[in-house]
């Protein structure tokens, strides 16, 4: 419009205007957002556990637990570690164990599990429809064989 002075209105507007921050929820007031937020991040959950405060941001899920949690959970991290760790020899794969017990199961045995251990149609229906999930092409390349049954 002629009359007008300055440059048109949308050369105000800052990017930062274009991604407001949420409104931030807390589960009681006097709780304190546990890190610096970062430009653009936006806390919008703000709670607490036992021993831990939590915070959501549109950026990172951050947990500040009390030094006692810390120590714990310090040591169930060694644990999982060691527990998905792989292994240092064949042996301690649980396939073998399981192995070597279900060798040692009667047919008899009242434990709930032993029909595992025992071949049979199970086995191979179970062992076909994994093939099938992970998409093996049974028609081309793979195929399910019975020359091995027999091998002693």
């Amino acid at each position: 419009m002629q009359g007008e002075e300055g440059p048109p209105s949308l050369e105000y507007i800052q990017a930062k205007d274009l991604f407001p921050p949420k409104e931030l929820v807390k589960e009681e007031e006097s709780l304190q957002v546990p890190f610096t937020v970062l430009q653009g991040e936006g806390v919008e959950y703000l709670g607490h556990a036992n021993d831990a405060v939590i915070a959501i941001s549109n950026y990172r899920l951050h947990i500040k637990f009390k030094d006692s949690v810390i120590n714990q959970c310090q040591e169930w991290l060694k644990r999982l570690t060691r527990a998905i760790a792989r292994p240092a020899k064949p042996e301690d794969l649980f396939a073998f164990a399981y192995h070597a017990w279900c060798l040692g199961v009667c047919v008899d045995e009242e434990d709930q599990h032993a029909h595992l251990c025992r071949p049979g149609d199970h086995v191979r229906y179970r062992f076909e429809m994994e093939l099938v999930r992970m998409g093996f092409d049974l028609q081309n390349v793979w195929r399910v064989s019975d020359i091995n049954n027999n091998y002693k």
